[in-house]
């Protein structure tokens, strides 16, 4: 029997953030989370997986390997104090 083996995680997260930081916050978590082409020695700015305006923010759907999420979330917590934004997770 063939198998098929899980090689690795990501969690994905969506962000409800003012449009006026929206395109900051592209750009930090775009540098902040680059990927590395290991065979070539360059890096490029990670995209988010998805945004949309919705109720007068924007949406941001991002994900990173599970190793990362701590970083995410440190990252999170940063811009949210940095912008005077209150971080809260949905339940």
């Amino acid at each position: 029997m063939k198998t098929c083996v899980v090689i690795a995680k990501f969690v994905a997260l969506e962000i409800a953030i003012p449009m006026e930081v929206f395109g900051e916050f592209i750009l930090l978590f775009g540098a902040k989370f680059a990927q590395k082409d290991t065979s070539e020695g360059t890096e490029s700015m990670r995209k988010v997986d998805d945004y949309y305006e919705l109720s007068g923010c924007m949406r941001v759907r991002v994900s990173v390997w599970q190793e990362d999420e701590e970083k995410l979330r440190t990252f999170l917590k940063w811009f949210s104090k940095d912008h005077g934004l209150e971080l809260k997770e949905s339940e």
